[in-house]
């Protein structure tokens, strides 16, 4: 019989050689949670694990987090389970249909180009003029991740404008595109203001130290401050990315490439866009607005 908190190990365990350590950390949270509760229950077997103690699961989630925090713990708990199946520690799937608490879809926070303006301009008075304006750019020219951005090293500017994006999120290797501004501030912080340092990391931090995922948060809530601005997280320029991009002509495809996702779905999330970008966008690709543009030019 396969005992239930050896099984979470080994779930983690496999999930460790693919999936970034963020999301590994989520899992083992996550699913802790899960075991405590199942202890409670009198459930150490994954036998145990059945459809009336994930639907009981589920209700106490619902009795005593917001929504977003069940939904986060019970897609965790979806993983694992469907995990447990595909290794046939389960001999069906005891997870009910309708599982998961309907969340409210709040518009996400991104970066417009208004926005951004205001933090250039910002980042023209520090101490780091030229890597907080290289940084900046490359994140709102790319979407990459707050860790992915950190992990960049100098030999990853390659000679035809990408960058070389090593183990982003789930040990994907891509190449990213830039554009020539973006390059030219990467090259003028790297020729005029990177400190001489026995790292390679592209960015660095006082003392000539590598930029932390942490620092660079702490940083953008700075910058942002001083700039007169809500705060922004690195994943509002990333939407941000996602939304111009595809505001500009873009498809979810070569989105999805960009910004590293195995789904064209996931990427379709990044890429909502607000109501002033759709107005905006249906002026330029409205039906009858093509058809008017045209009654006019055959007059």
């Amino acid at each position: 019989m396969e005992h239930l908190r050896q099984s979470v190990t080994d779930f983690i365990r496999d999930g460790e050689r693919r999936l970034s350590p963020a999301t590994i950390l989520y899992y083992r949270s996550a699913l802790a949670a899960f075991l405590d509760y199942c202890e409670t229950q009198g459930v150490q077997l994954v036998s145990g694990v059945t459809r009336p103690l994930i639907r009981a699961y589920a209700a106490q989630l619902d009795g005593t987090m917001a929504p977003g925090g069940a939904h986060a713990r019970l897609r965790a708990l979806r993983v694992f389970v469907n995990w447990l199946v595909r290794e046939e520690l389960l001999s069906g799937n005891p997870l009910p249909h309708h599982l998961f608490p309907k969340v409210p879809q709040p518009e996400l926070a991104v970066i417009t180009e208004g926005d951004m303006a205001a933090l250039l301009t910002q980042a023209a008075t520090t101490r780091r003029p030229l890597r907080d304006r290289a940084m900046l750019l490359t994140l709102f020219d790319t979407g990459l991740r707050a860790s992915e951005l950190c992990g960049l090293h100098l030999d990853h500017l390659l000679p035809d404008s990408t960058l070389y994006v090593r183990l982003g999120k789930g040990a994907k290797d891509r190449r990213v595109p830039i554009s020539k501004p973006t390059r030219r501030a990467l090259q003028a912080y790297i020729q005029k203001e990177r400190p001489d340092s026995e790292s390679t990391q592209l960015f660095l931090s006082r003392g000539a130290q590598p930029l932390t995922a942490s620092g660079l948060l702490q940083h953008l809530v700075d910058l942002c401050a001083a700039a007169g601005l809500p705060h922004k997280t690195p994943h509002a320029f990333r939407r941000g990315f996602a939304v111009s991009f595809i505001k500009h002509g873009a498809d979810l495809v070569r989105l999805r490439d960009v910004l590293g996702h195995t789904s064209i779905a996931m990427s379709a999330r990044y890429a909502v866009m607000s109501s002033e970008d759709l107005k905006e966008l249906h002026q330029t690709a409205s039906p009858v607005q093509h058809m008017a543009g045209r009654k006019k030019g055959g007059r």
